[in-house]
This record gives structure tokens, C-alpha cells and sequence, in this order.
């Protein structure tokens, strides 16, 4: 309320900018997650089909803009520790505790072939690793402590992030939910995937998932049809159903940035829009 009405023109004139960079038809299925506002929607043409919470990466591990597009599904799947995690993360852990990876069910690989042997996590002196940790692969296996969850909803991107489960749903409780190192987090995995599998004509309740879940299992389930996926951010949002505007904190302080190559002494450059 305290907000002056200009600011507001303003962040909408931010928000229709980034609009302005996507295809000027998006129909079809699709996913689309805002960042800003740490919400998915999955939108068949103009109408919103389902939708939930999610968790976006923290503001020193950005979740980042772009499209893609999805292809398969894992239940119960490995999570295969990034060296920024391992380096900054396992590492000062495991001098800390020297069972900790025991305990988080984590395993080292000799490196990143399938055949790769196994090693004694006991034979790494972890005073000195440091950033050589990077030479050998970290794998978490399948279950309740995995950072994953359940469900990892894979599109292959350069950025390698995807969308997943998470054991931490206490956190979805939260107004404000950017906790990740920069995945996408979602409230409801079997929902999501009874969702996608429904597109393909696949009738998977959620009991036939749970199922496959208490199998402890790695399962990979291809997708017939691949799903396009946006990533956006977007800190004002107009409901279609009742035109409802929400503006959403700029958790990322992109706004400053767009607004700073936008705008030429506080008004919008000339004649990139035109209202009347």
C-alpha cells in the first residue's frame, strides 16, 4: 500500500519486457515455473491444469531463466553430488564426522565410468583432499535421505538443473522459499508425475507410484511425448481466472538490472511501448 503507482507501471513494464523474449504463442502443454513467485503451473493452451509450491536455488546459487525440454522421469533415484558440493560441503563434513557419508547412505567411485570400482571412504585422507575430491564420483543411493526424494523429473540442460522431490517439505511452509543450490524443488513429485504420465494416455495412480517407490528401486520412465519446460522470472503475475495482478519480491534484484538497461533517466525507452 505504501508502494507508489508508478513503481508498480514500472515493475509491469519490467515483466512485459521478459514476456516480450519468449515466443509470442506458447500454446500447447506446458510447464512453467516463475522463480519470483515460487510456483508451477502445468498449462494445456491457455488453460492452468495444475499447480503447486516449489523451492528455487538461494540467492548465491540462482536458479536460472530458460526453456527446455522434458523427457523422462526417475523414481527413486541417485543423486550424483556436484564438486561444488562435494569440494564446499562433503568434504568439511567429513572431517567433522568421519562417518558422515556412511550415514547419508553416500558412496565414492574410483570416477565417472560405469565400471568404476568402489573406494574405502577411509582410505581418502580428508584433512588434504580439498578440491582434488573432484577426481572420484559421490553417488547418494535411493531412499529417505536422499537430497532428491523420491522423483527426479529430468531435461537434460547445460545448467544441469532439473526438477525433483525433496525430504525437506517442512519448507514448502514457507512464504519466502529460495533454500536450493539451484534445482527446482516441487510440493507435490506424484501429483507432478501422475500429471505428465496422464499427457502420454498413462494411467499411473498415486498407490502404483508409492508402490514403485517402496521397491526402493531406481526406475527410469521415458516420456512418449517430451514436455516443454519455461523457467521464468517473473515478479508480476496476472491471474487469468479473475485478472488479479500479484507482484512478488525481486529475490534476485534482476529487476534493477532490466530496469538499468530499460529504462533511459527513469522513463522507458522511446517508443518501445506504445499504450494508446
Amino acid at each position: 500500500m505504501n508502494t507508489p503507482v508508478e513503481d508498480h507501471i514500472r515493475r509491469i513494464i519490467l515483466n512485459m519486457e521478459r514476456w516480450r523474449w519468449l515466443p509470442h504463442t506458447l500454446d500447447g502443454q506446458r510447464l512453467m515455473v516463475n522463480i519470483a513467485g515460487f510456483r508451477l503451473a502445468g498449462i494445456q493452451d491457455e488453460q492452468r491444469e495444475i499447480t503447486m509450491r516449489v523451492i528455487v536455488g538461494k540467492v548465491y546459487h540462482k536458479t536460472p531463466v530458460f526453456s527446455h525440454t522434458m523427457r523422462y522421469l526417475e523414481i527413486n533415484p541417485f543423486w550424483n553430488i556436484p564438486d561444488s558440493i562435494a569440494i564446499n560441503e562433503i568434504v568439511p563434513k567429513m572431517i567433522h564426522d568421519p562417518n558422515y557419508l556412511q550415514k547419508k547412505h553416500i558412496r565414492i567411485f574410483s570416477g565417472w565410468q560405469n565400471n568404476a570400482r568402489e573406494i574405502n571412504p577411509q582410505s581418502i585422507d580428508w584433512q588434504t583432499i580439498g578440491s582434488s575430491i573432484k577426481r572420484y564420483r559421490l553417488r547418494q543411493d535411493p531412499g529417505p535421505d536422499n537430497a532428491l526424494g523420491t522423483i527426479k523429473f529430468m531435461f537434460p540442460n547445460r545448467y544441469n538443473v532439473y526438477l525433483h522431490d525433496t525430504p525437506g517439505h517442512r519448507l514448502f511452509k514457507r512464504n519466502k522459499r529460495s533454500f536450493s543450490h539451484g534445482c527446482i524443488r516441487v510440493s507435490d513429485p506424484q501429483g507432478l508425475a501422475m500429471y505428465l504420465l496422464g499427457k502420454d494416455g498413462k494411467n499411473w495412480s498415486r498407490q502404483k507410484i508409492q508402490s514403485l517407490i517402496g521397491t526402493g528401486k531406481r526406475l527410469v520412465v521415458p516420456l512418449q511425448h517430451p514436455f516443454p519446460v519455461h523457467i521464468l522470472y517473473r515478479t508480476v503475475f496476472v491471474d487469468p481466472k479473475d485478472g488479479a495482478v500479484h507482484f512478488f519480491e525481486d529475490i534476485y534484484g534482476r529487476d534493477a538490472l532490466l530496469a538499468e538497461a530499460l529504462f533511459t533517466n527513469g522513463q522507458p525507452a522511446q517508443c518501445r511501448y506504445n499504450f494508446h
